[in-house]
Order: C-alpha cells, then sequence, then structure tokens
C-alpha cells in the first residue's frame, strides 16, 4: 500500500523504497479492496540511495503518488529519500513510498507477435536444453521461461552495487 511521505525523518524511514515515475492513463488493475494504477517506474531511491533503472518497468500502485518538483527545483528528502538531488527530474515524475516488506506486483511487458511471445521463448529454452522439444514437452520448456523470470528481480540488486 503506497502511503504519503512522513514530514522529517523517522525511525522506521530506512526500510522505505521510493519509486519515481509515471502513472500509466490508459490502465488500472482493479482489487478487491479498490482500484489500482499502472506506473511506469524508472527509478528508485533506498536506504540513502538512487538507483536508475536500466529499463522502466511497470508497477502497480495505489494512487496518484506525490508529484516530484521539476527541473532545479528544492526536493525534499521525505520525496526524494536521499540528501544529494545530482540529476534533475522532468515534469510530471510522481513518487510513490512503500517499505520494503510491503507486496508488490511488477509487470514485465512483451509486446509481438503469439509466435514471438509464446512460441519463440519456448523454442530458445529447449534448444538451451540440448535438442528440439516434442510437442509433448513444450509446457515444460515454458515452465523453464517464468522460472528465468525470477531472475530478473534479481537485477535491480545488481544495478545498486
Amino acid at each position: 500500500m503506497v502511503k504519503t511521505p512522513a514530514k522529517g525523518p523517522t525511525l522506521l524511514g530506512g526500510s522505505k523504497i521510493r519509486l519515481f515515475g509515471v502513472k500509466l492513463n490508459d490502465v488500472t488493475v482493479t482489487a478487491d479492496d479498490g482500484a489500482r494504477n499502472v506506473a511506469r517506474i524508472y527509478a528508485f531511491s533506498y536506504d540513502g540511495n538512487y538507483y536508475r533503472l536500466d529499463a522502466t518497468t511497470l508497477v502497480v500502485v495505489t494512487g496518484d503518488g506525490v508529484a516530484v518538483k521539476a527541473g532545479d527545483a528544492a526536493v525534499s528528502i521525505d520525496v526524494l529519500g536521499m540528501e544529494l538531488k545530482v540529476d534533475q527530474f522532468a515534469e510530471g515524475v510522481s513518487m510513490w513510498e512503500v517499505d520494503k516488506s510491503d507486496h508488490g506486483l511488477r509487470l514485465e511487458p512483451v509486446q509481438g507477435t503469439f509466435e514471438e511471445i509464446l512460441l519463440t521463448p519456448i523454442a530458445e529454452a529447449a534448444a538451451a536444453e540440448g535438442g528440439s522439444a516434442p510437442a509433448g514437452r513444450i509446457q515444460l520448456a515454458g515452465r523453464i521461461q517464468l522460472a528465468s523470470r525470477i531472475q530478473l528481480a534479481g537485477r535491480i540488486q545488481l544495478t545498486g552495487r
């Protein structure tokens, strides 16, 4: 659940992650406890560090976020999550604050023909196993692709090093 950032430092502020991005206007997600938005996230800050993602990612968020001042305007540490602002934010960027223990949903958009987004990855996974998969093994090869998506979460940790 995304909350408005607390004013001033707090004892538990070290567990906060601030997501920076823009809310998509053409996508919403309906949950049991209300509608959620989808945001294109470009970067995040955590524990006094700012991490720019190599590629943007879509994340399900609650609310519209807190507007971040564009350009050289002063940005509160409560919004930025770090003491030094090196880069300038573009107009329209918002911030969503989450706790590192909150559950989230990251979406990996893949666009193309169904052959490109479904069949080719399965064939490539089968080839990596040492040959072509018979028709009965296609489902098993598909599970391998799902397992490899877990490693995408690790890419964030590598970016932060």
